[in-house]
């Protein structure tokens, strides 16, 4: 059964061999021994997503084994004895469980009327099932359950959207219709956050059900199933109104993972019109006191965003957004974090704005991880994207030179990675390009060499990025260049060797057709004391073209910060060097074999300016 499941799941089987399978399932599904039943059941499930409609009612569903009979069926509407039937009435429960699984898989492929009809049928009975573990695993597939209604008219049933969220009926309408006035305080079981302040209006109160839910029985015994400050929200909203059984709904905290891990599925079905059944029990779950509920629920959040609307983001989800980037939880903070393009982008021209301008104090005040900082720095590019399109590009050109002096390296060069195509978002605005600019020909001349070193990797990524017409056309960009070759930090001299031999690679392979600058750079480089720096240029000297290997343009940042390793082919390195001719320069005839040790490379002490021996 296990293998017949892997090879349906593969999508390789024929009509022949569905059909030999199929029939191989059934018998199997009547074993006596419980556990190959069992197997039987999960096989079931993979036959049913690629075996033929015609064959899934006839063998696996309703064993008409005729097409006249499989219609007259349809036409009825009748359930008759069926192998998923025999399944999930079995006295074990271990095989009613494995057979609960499959139905996704059989709804996905039946027509609308008995989707509909099988769906509701089956989750009554398996939720009222004597076994926690089937109540458990019916709240598991609902996620799957509710998708496969994506397409019908109408969307899911109102009936298994409230099973999902453990509402229970109120006549026929939604229990948010007309629910009575109250709020629930953070006592009455929400966590407390000691937020910064935050300069959002509070959003309207969110509408509470009339009732109590009921679905929380599916995870209890039978015997048992009858049973911040305002001023830190001001910008993003308040979630302090909310119903006052609050702490019902999330009782259970295996319900509140399950839920969360399948909200997306279900909003995605539902559809952003249905947004209001949901966003009461979401809001509950955000509030959680598990901690994996909240970093999967920051997980979605984008996309979450993305389904429902710029105007329910604006209402529901930003106050949810602010908040979970204060979460007490790194990884909660991480997962929100890193979902922070596609949310942005889901909102509201203004509401863009609003956020890019808190983006440079959550920098500054809330991502003290560096790996915080690191996801966010690699996000500058898409960012920039969203906030250009609401006129906005100071707030990801600010939080880029954030990053790019940034004290640890791989949030630098996460930024650096980021900056070409921050640039290019940046390109429809002159004003805002020059300052980006400005603000990268700056870090030439600071004092710290950290900096200094991101000058040169941040070039070096720019021409790799075919951004060097800006470049080359500046005469800053070569008053820095001159100036750093001086440089006492042996990194920062390396650093602009590589950007030399880049320059060299991409614009000037023809050592005939370079400018006087960089052959003047070049020289000066190959004099030297240091191995490292001297390795970069040294083959520039006398060949016509370079042998360095093109980079590629969507090399990762790590590739920009590698300053120490020098270019391959080490002969071809030492044959140019003992054939040169011409120079009266006696550094130039230096033989590599005789420099001295103490020129080596010599990493700086944090905070110091290190100087050569």
């Amino acid at each position: 059964m296990s293998l017949i499941a892997c090879i349906a799941a593969a999508g390789v089987l024929n009509t022949e061999t569905t059909q030999a399978f199929s029939t191989e399932v059934f018998r199997v599904g009547r074993d006596p021994v419980y556990w190959v039943r069992r197997e039987a059941a999960y096989a079931l499930g993979a036959l049913a997503k690629v075996a033929p409609f015609d064959l899934v009612f006839s063998t696996l569903v309703c064993l008409a084994w005729s097409r006249r009979l499989v219609t007259e069926a349809l036409k009825r509407l009748v359930v008759q004895l069926n192998l998923y039937d025999i399944l999930t009435k079995d006295r074990v429960w271990h095989v009613r469980q494995s057979a609960l699984f499959a139905l996704p898989g059989i709804l996905s492929r039946l027509p609308a009327g008995q989707r509909k009809h099988l769906a509701l049928s089956q989750t009554a009975l398996l939720t009222r099932d004597p076994s926690r573990s089937v109540r458990s695993g019916v709240l598991e597939i609902m996620g799957e359950v509710i998708y496969s209604f994506r397409d019908d008219e109408g969307g899911p049933p109102t009936e298994l959207v409230d099973l999902f969220i453990g509402r229970g009926e109120n006549n026929g309408k939604p229990e948010t219709e007309n629910p009575p006035e109250s709020n629930w305080n953070e006592a009455a079981g929400g966590p407390t956050w000691d937020l910064p302040e935050t300069p959002f209006a509070t959003r309207k109160p969110v509408e509470r059900p009339a009732r109590p839910p009921s679905f929380h029985s599916i995870f209890e015994d039978n015997s048992d199933s009858g049973s911040s400050s305002d001023s830190a929200r001001e910008l993003f909203g308040s979630r302090s109104s909310f119903l006052t059984g609050a702490n019902q709904y999330s009782r259970d905290p295996e319900r509140s993972l399950i839920c969360a891990f399948n909200f997306p599925a279900v909003v995605l079905a539902t559809g952003k019109d249905r947004w209001v059944e949901l966003k009461v029990y979401y809001h509950v779950l955000t509030q959680s006191h598990v901690v994996k509920v909240r970093r999967t629920l920051g997980a979605s959040l984008g996309e979450i965003a993305r389904i429902i609307g710029p105007e329910n983001t604006h209402q529901d989800l930003l106050p949810v957004w602010w908040d979970a980037l204060h979460d007490s939880d790194a990884e909660v903070r991480m997962k929100v974090i890193k979902s922070l393009d596609t949310f942005v982008a889901a909102l509201s021209l203004e509401d863009r704005v609003k956020v890019g301008k808190q983006l440079d104090t959550l920098w500054t005040q809330t991502l003290y991880g560096w790996k915080e900082r690191e996801a966010l720095a690699g996000l500058l590019g898409s960012l920039a994207n969203s906030l250009a399109q609401a006129d906005d590009f100071d707030s990801a050109r600010l939080l880029a030179m954030r990053a790019i002096i940034d004290t640890v390296a791989a949030v630098r060069e996460a930024a650096i990675t980021a900056f070409p195509k921050l640039l290019k978002e940046l390109s429809p605005n002159n004003q805002a390009l020059d300052l980006a600019y400005a603000d990268l020909y700056s870090l030439a001349s600071t004092d710290i060499f950290r900096r200094r070193t991101a000058f040169t990797s941040a070039c070096t990524a720019l021409l790799v990025a075919d951004h060097a017409h800006r470049l080359v056309n500046s005469d800053e960009f070569w008053s820095c260049l001159r100036s750093l070759s001086d440089d006492a930090v042996i990194d920062v001299r390396i650093g602009l060797a590589r950007l030399v031999a880049t320059l060299c690679e991409r614009l000037y392979p023809d050592v005939y057709a370079r400018p006087q600058a960089i052959a003047d750079l070049i020289r000066k480089l190959y004099r030297d004391p240091s191995i490292d720096v001297k390795s970069y240029v040294s083959h520039l000297i006398h060949t016509p073209s370079s042998p360095l290997t093109a980079v590629s343009s969507s090399s990762s940042g790590q590739l920009f910060a590698t300053f120490s390793r020098p270019p391959t082919a080490p002969s071809l390195l030492t044959d140019e060097m003992d054939d040169y001719e011409g120079d009266d320069d006696p550094a130039m005839d230096m033989d590599l074999e005789n420099v001295d040790s103490t020129a080596q490379r010599q990493l700086p002490v944090e905070g110091s300016e290190p100087t050569n021996v």
